[in-house]
């Protein structure tokens, strides 16, 4: 016969860290999706950026004209 302690460790293991686990990813689930929202949201402001400038620049003006 175990010892009661392994019992109740094998028991904490085997059932309650499973659903502490799952309850977390479900709390976090919406954290984590909002920051894949902003970093695509960061990405193409950055591309924006990059264009406006692109088409700012004397360049692609003198470039345009052509």
């Amino acid at each position: 016969m175990e010892p009661a302690h392994a019992f109740v460790t094998y028991k904490l293991l085997l059932i309650y860290l499973p659903l502490i686990g799952a309850i977390t990813t479900q709390l976090m689930c919406p954290v984590f999706s909002l920051f894949s929202l902003h970093d695509e949201f960061v990405w193409h402001a950055r591309k924006l950026y990059q264009l406006h400038f692109f088409y700012k620049s004397n360049r692609t003006k003198a470039f345009l004209r052509e």
